[in-house]
């Protein structure tokens, strides 16, 4: 914890990454950095003192300009398939500000940004929503609608009697040099949290019940990092992400290779959406996260409750039981946090900090078996609650475009790119939440924005 300026504490997000912004000093640097060791990767500790959720500096300019237009048409109207809406004017009732207003704080010289920050988010925003696979052709769209109605919707500002609208340079530019790797997923985790505070003002409490999984983004040909899955029969790579089983939306993602083993993933799947303020109760994922490792230390050190799918091969532990569980306790007398006739939580808590991660792990994973063979329609009823994450594969495949649209090679490239879509299905979201909009969230999707 640190304390904010005006005195609250905040929680401090600890990581590494070699990227910058804007070639600010790395205090102010903002990733995720995986390691993977013997337990799976985690997330290596930053040895500076990191990113705060409250950096702003109260003094720094305001960027936000944007136009709405006057009168009846500036109501916001929820789009329908009867009624769509223009996404330009859709994300004109975005409001941005809490997202810029931290951003400032990282951008050390602001004189790189010609035009409103807000407006150039927007833009990105608004490129992944009606599906524009080129900057090129997002240009073409901001100087040929009419009356700059496009441009303006998006928050560019007028000089001189027109809006100065950026070219494609300027936005991959912006895209891959000034955001990066570092500042896409900075944008991201701040929608996420600006989403889970609105929200909690209406008493939804965002990311209590996760659904973990993967999916294959098949890599462009002569993509180097990108390896042949002979599951999938073709060169790729691995989204993994938290979808939210209660909203529909994925609230955190890591990119991988092809072959990297999925539950490897969902500790630092989890520990990202704890750094977010997203307390966690409930974890269901296919038997691929179901290891011993993600048994005990989600149950124990995270108090999770965890629900994986079973193998075939999947049977009852005896040394998962109380009675041999205890043994073993017992056998271990001499270590100094021994305690004569511990409670079973105790001993638990005990076995895992001293290595016995299996064990531990099988305890669990018998409570799940036994509940699958005495209340199967439960057992199932618990588990289909997965199928939120396909859903959300789904949507972003095939309402945004995430495969058909791919045009950049290497893991990193792979990962702003993804980062844009995911940051345009929560910026769909946030406007409609921000907007007194309630009911189906999942909300990115071109028959209603055109």
């Amino acid at each position: 914890m640190r304390e904010h300026p005006e005195g609250r504490e905040v929680d401090i997000l600890r990581i590494s990454t070699p990227d910058r912004l804007n070639g600010s000093d790395a205090n102010n640097t903002f990733s995720m950095s995986y390691e993977i060791g013997s337990e799976g990767p985690e997330i290596v500790p930053f040895q500076t003192e990191g990113y705060s959720l409250f950096g702003s500096e109260p003094e720094a300019p305001d960027f936000s300009n944007t136009i709405f237009d006057d009168g009846e048409e500036a109501r916001f109207s929820n789009p329908t398939p009867e009624q769509p809406m223009d996404a330009s004017k859709f994300l004109s009732f975005l409001n941005l500000n809490p997202i810029v207003k931290e951003l400032k704080f990282y951008y050390k010289d602001l004189r790189h940004f010609h035009y409103p920050l807000d407006a150039m988010l927007r833009t990105i925003i608004y490129q992944r929503l009606v599906g524009l696979r080129h900057t090129t052709q997002l240009e073409t769209k901001l100087n040929n609608s009419w009356r700059d109605s496009v441009p303006r919707n998006l928050g560019f500002r007028e000089v001189e009697g027109a809006v100065e609208i950026p070219d494609r340079r300027t936005i991959d530019h912006f895209i891959w040099k000034r955001l990066g790797r570092t500042g896409t997923n900075l944008v991201l985790d701040l929608m996420v949290i600006e989403l889970r505070r609105r929200l909690a003002r209406r008493g939804v409490r965002l990311g209590r019940r996760i659904a973990v999984d993967s999916t294959p983004l098949e890599g462009m040909f002569g993509d180097e990092d990108a390896e042949y899955n002979g599951h999938y029969e073709m060169s790729m790579y691995k989204v993994h992400q938290a979808t939210c089983i209660d909203t529909g939306l994925s609230l955190a993602k890591i990119v991988s290779r092809a072959n990297d083993y999925d539950g490897d993933y969902l500790i630092p799947l989890i520990m990202k959406l704890q750094r977010l303020g997203i307390a966690v109760d409930e974890v269901i994922g296919d038997q691929h996260y179901g290891t011993f490792n993600n048994w005990a230390r989600l149950n124990i050190e995270h108090g999770i409750k965890t629900y994986f799918n079973l193998s075939k091969n999947d049977t009852y532990r005896y040394d998962g039981t109380p009675a041999r569980l205890s043994k073993q306790y017992n056998s271990m007398w001499r270590e100094a946090d021994y305690v004569p006739e511990a409670s079973l939580e105790y001993i638990l808590k005990f076995l895992l900090a001293h290595g016995v991660v299996d064990s531990v792990g099988a305890y669990f994973r018998n409570q799940w078996l036994e509940l699958k063979e005495r209340k199967p329609e439960k057992w199932q009823e618990i588990y289909d609650k997965r199928t939120t994450a396909e859903r959300f594969h789904s949507h972003v495949k095939e309402q945004l475009g995430l495969e058909r649209n791919l045009r950049v090679k290497g893991i990193e490239s792979i990962e702003i790119y993804t980062n844009l879509f995911w940051i345009a299905e929560i910026a769909a979201t946030l406007t409609r939440v921000q907007n007194g909009i309630r009911g189906p969230l999942l909300m990115a999707n071109n028959t209603i924005l055109t």
